[in-house]
């Protein structure tokens, strides 16, 4: 729920603040920009991703620990 209030805060945000301006909205629709944030955006969130868990590092360990303990 947080992240749909968050992503509606942005949007609101950006949108206000363009009009505010002066701007024009259509000038904001370019859909070669949005595949490469959206891309960048989704491709940090893939590499931020671990692939272990706590549980398995603490397995690890303690199988390491017994072979040099």
């Amino acid at each position: 729920m947080l992240i749909i209030i968050g992503f509606i805060v942005v949007i609101g945000s950006v949108v206000g603040g363009y009009i505010l301006s002066g701007g024009n909205l259509l000038v904001l629709i370019q859909p070669g920009e949005f595949i490469i944030i959206l891309g960048a955006a989704l491709g940090a969130f893939v590499a931020s991703q671990t692939k272990y868990t706590r549980s398995e590092e603490r397995r690890v360990g303690k199988e390491c620990y017994r072979t040099w303990g």
